[in-house]
């Protein structure tokens, strides 16, 4: 494996997670190990463990960011409607995305 350039430590989190949350969504979590995200990644399986303890804290860190953005989402639509139909459509959409 070819060294990295130095980078901080989130754009390693993020680069990890990012090839986590497309293995779980194509292979299903059960499925997916953390030797086959760190081959996807193109990090060592012991440099995934310096970012993240284990597949549970990746499969956390990901799950809260999902209900992070669908936080975001709602409030938006609440907040850029101006009747409850518009509020509504924009909360089914938020959701659908």
């Amino acid at each position: 494996m070819a060294r990295r350039k130095k980078e901080s430590q989130s754009v390693h989190r993020k680069n990890i997670a990012m090839v986590a949350e497309q293995l779980f969504m194509k292979k299903g979590i059960e499925n997916t190990s953390m030797n086959d995200i760190s081959k996807e990644a193109g990090y060592s399986k012991a440099t995934l463990y310096v970012y993240f303890k284990d597949k549970e804290e990746l499969v956390s860190v990901l799950v809260l960011e999902s209900m992070q953005k669908l936080h975001d989402y709602m409030n938006h639509a609440l907040e850029s409607s101006s009747n409850t139909k518009e509020c509504y459509e924009k909360i089914c959409n938020a959701l659908v995305e």
